[in-house]
């Protein structure tokens, strides 16, 4: 562009010492002009190749290997987390992950010294590579319906480093937060209302 070619060409010597020049009819233009555009050609092209080369692509995107299947497949299912606050208490968690990429996650935050606070949060999930990510539509109400987000707000896309990943166990960090988390594969029997129930027992 014309911002990059100025910067890139400055005016040198040579070009400060030409003066203007106007052909006339049948006349040949003088070779130190000719010599002039050349250099500014040269520069012009020169500026072009300070960037980094673009890489060769592949025309599509590849498809998924074996192992990247799998560790979606193994993500699947209910999923049981608890961690302490660090203001005292402690939260308690159920992720149900369908294998169509939506999940419910039941959250039970327990203050030091008070009652539960229960809510669930409904989204969609996935991963790419070393990257496992959430996208929060809204919250389910006690009457099942669901109460959407503003999707326009940055804080309900997550996003995650996927620091272990097996059939039993998961451990991954928020990436804005540094948080850590682990949670456990639990039986598709396992329902919220169990959670809710280990909770009250510990309250």
């Amino acid at each position: 562009d014309v911002f990059s070619a100025t910067r890139c060409a400055p005016k040198t010597p040579l070009m400060q010492g030409v003066t203007p020049h106007q052909s006339l009819p049948g006349e040949i233009k003088p070779m130190r002009k000719i010599s002039v555009v050349l250099i500014v050609s040269s520069l012009l092209v020169g500026c072009a190749g300070f960037g980094q080369k673009q890489r060769a692509v592949t025309a599509y995107k590849p498809d998924s290997t074996k192992s990247a299947q799998e560790r979606r497949d193994a993500m699947v299912g209910n999923w049981v987390g608890e961690a302490p606050l660090k203001d005292g208490g402690e939260r308690k968690w159920l992720v149900q992950r369908s294998n169509e990429g939506t999940y419910v996650v039941t959250f039970i935050v327990i203050p030091e010294g008070q009652q539960p606070e229960i809510s669930q949060e409904v989204g969609f999930w996935g991963i790419s590579g070393p990257i496992y990510f959430s996208i929060t539509k809204g919250w389910l109400r006690q009457d099942g319906n669901v109460e959407s987000n503003d999707p326009t707000r940055a804080y309900f896309y997550d996003a995650y480093k996927i620091v272990a990943l097996t059939q039993e166990r998961f451990e991954y960090e928020s990436f804005s937060t540094g948080n850590r988390f682990v949670v456990k594969k639990v039986s598709e029997n396992f329902t919220p209302n169990d959670l809710v129930n280990s909770a009250n027992n510990e309250a």
